[in-house]
């Protein structure tokens, strides 16, 4: 795929007392000609890379309302935001704690979407006030399938009123990748949110591939076979008519006898196949793995009020 790009959507979510819905949209460029798209990761002192509760399809629903102007701050996307944000920044959402505002961007391209988040989230401090800070981190799954799995390295950074900037690199892995999770008091500020990311998504793919074997009999092992085969036939009637006589009269005695015989007959049957056949289906498994390379940068500078 040669000159393609991606786009990044933006949505942002007022606070509870009504302030305007801003959305911007902007665009971000793919760097390489066979491109999977990214997103990465976060900075700051919190959890380590990993999902935390963070699920695929969470992802996608938010990303997918994000990208749509008409329902980027419906209530389904801003569901599953809070969603996202409550397991990533430990936040108890359906508890004490607000969603006081949320900026998020969605950045999809072929085989995988992300999202960049910050949010405002206001809690209570023990004392009877509360406490303001801002969570910032990305998520990313692969889009084809849950069967894929991310690998490569990644670099978010935030700036923090202008002068101050962190970054963190880090490896991606697994179904959903979420990177390290920022955590600041709201007057911190941050201003600004940017990322870079290349790897890839694959898929382990199990296949088996039936192949006809020829297998040819003379007329030698052919006759030998079908001599056999009369010859287990032969003894396994004497002996049933054997327990049958020895039965005398018993209907219990006579049934098995004639359950022994028929399942002789149908040994001798398969030994006869077997020897006469003259060809096998070989089954043979192959292990291949579907990859699709990626690098991305993407920045926004999205304001929270």
């Amino acid at each position: 795929m040669t000159g393609s790009t991606v786009t990044l959507w933006w949505a942002a979510r007022p606070d509870n007392e009504g302030a305007p819905v801003h959305r911007t949209m902007s665009s971000i460029a793919l760097l390489t000609t066979s491109l999977l798209v990214a997103t990465a990761a976060v900075s700051g002192p919190a959890a380590a890379n990993g999902s935390t509760g963070v699920t695929r399809d969470s992802i996608l629903t938010a990303a997918a309302g994000i990208r749509e102007p008409d329902i980027a701050t419906g209530p389904a996307t801003d569901a599953a935001v809070r969603q996202i944000v409550g397991r990533a920044c430990a936040a108890d959402l359906d508890g004490a704690a607000q969603l006081y505002q949320w900026r998020a961007s969605s950045v999809d391209g072929p085989g995988v979407t992300g999202l960049v988040v910050r949010a405002a989230i206001v809690e209570p401090d023990g004392s009877g006030s509360t406490t303001s800070r801002i969570c910032a981190f990305a998520a990313i799954t692969p889009s084809t399938s849950s069967e894929h799995r991310l690998s490569g390295s990644y670099t978010f950074g935030v700036e923090m009123g202008y002068t101050e900037t962190r970054e963190l690199k880090g490896l991606m892995s697994g179904s959903v990748q979420l990177t390290t999770v920022l955590s600041v008091p709201r007057d911190r500020y941050v201003s600004a949110a940017y990322l870079t990311a290349a790897g890839s998504s694959q898929r382990t793919v199990h296949t088996t591939v039936e192949s006809r074997v020829e297998t040819p009999k003379t007329k030698k092992q052919l006759k030998t076979a079908r001599a056999t085969l009369v010859k287990s036939n032969a003894s396994a009637k004497r002996t049933y008519k054997k327990a049958v006589k020895a039965a005398h009269g018993s209907k219990a005695k006579k049934a098995g006898a004639l359950k022994r015989y028929r399942a002789s007959r149908a040994r001798a049957e398969k030994v006869y196949l077997r020897a006469t056949r003259t060809f096998v289906i070989k089954r043979t498994g192959h292990t291949d793995v579907e990859s699709e390379a990626f690098t991305v940068k993407a920045s926004n500078y999205e304001e929270i009020y």
